[in-house]
């Protein structure tokens, strides 16, 4: 029999254990992340006594995230991750949202499909591992001082209000960036580092050439450091530039959601999203 129970901190190598067997770049700090913004919204499935899934769920004033859904293999097709969807659902319907979203990998779509979530649009991966370059000018460092502001410039773009996870990114950050004009936010760049390098996210710009100088700000300081990124397939200007830079595409996530649009994507400002498990 599976039961499922709220994730807490002595969970998290668990959590960190199956992350890593898939490959994922989410690792322990992610998860503690996760919990810091919705302590009730993550979870564990257990048979026996032994923990064998998880998955996470992230709530927004107007919308909510699925995330991380893994099942140990020898426990898979047992509906394990059908009864963890349904938890994350059920508990996310319960504090009231009932939009939800999710990166899906292949394997999962057929699920998710199932539990009557539709396409929205590809979810772009990237990957750079190449040399450092030029240092990007009228690039500064971001500090806690300019949260609102970035939290203005980013619900403009995402749809929805992530102050609060933004702040607790920028307390995790490895690197944080804003570009300023005549007073002006324009745009913001965080990073956060994983066993697979710099991943960059989330990040907002008003334009293409603010993005430029953003994600070069990264680069400039990366070396020969593995760096990815994750960008909404809708975002044209996006994949064009990660390419310039010296990027290639990975495997892509399908973006996916169930419910109505009541936060909606605008995407054209969005040059890297924070993570597949929270947008």
């Amino acid at each position: 029999m599976t039961t499922i129970s709220r994730m807490d901190t002595g969970d998290l190598e668990f959590a960190a254990e199956q992350t890593a067997r898939e490959g994922w770049a989410s690792g322990r700090s992610d998860f503690e992340l996760y919990l810091d913004h919705d302590p009730d919204g993550c979870f564990v499935a257990r048979e026996g006594g032994r923990r064998v899934g998880i998955v996470t769920t992230t709530r927004y004033p107007s919308s909510g995230w699925l995330g991380n859904l893994i099942v140990v293999p020898e426990c898979r097709s047992r509906g394990v991750g059908r009864e963890l969807m349904r938890h994350g659902l059920a508990h996310l319907e319960a504090v009231g949202v009932d939009t939800v979203r999710l990166d899906g990998d292949p394997p999962g779509i057929p699920l998710y499909l199932s539990l009557g979530f539709v396409d929205e649009w590809e979810s772009l991966r990237y990957r750079w591992a190449g040399s450092a370059i030029d240092v990007a000018e009228d690039v500064e460092k971001l500090g806690s001082e300019d949260l609102d502001r970035v939290a203005e410039l980013d619900r403009r773009y995402f749809g929805d209000d992530r102050a609060r996870l933004l702040g607790l990114f920028l307390e995790k950050s490895q690197s944080a960036y804003k570009v300023v004009h005549r007073n002006e936010l324009q745009g913001y760049l965080m990073t956060t580092r994983s066993d697979h390098g710099l991943r960059i996210g989330p990040c907002a710009a008003a334009d293409v050439e603010i993005a430029r100088l953003l994600v070069s700000a990264v680069l400039a300081d990366a070396g020969a450091e593995q760096v990815t990124v994750g960008v909404p397939g809708p975002n044209q200007q996006a994949a064009p530039l990660l390419e310039t830079l010296g990027f290639e595409p990975t495997p892509p996530c399908r973006r996916m959601i169930r419910g109505p649009v009541r936060a909606e994507d605008l995407t054209g400002g969005i040059f890297a999203i924070a993570n597949g498990a929270v947008g």
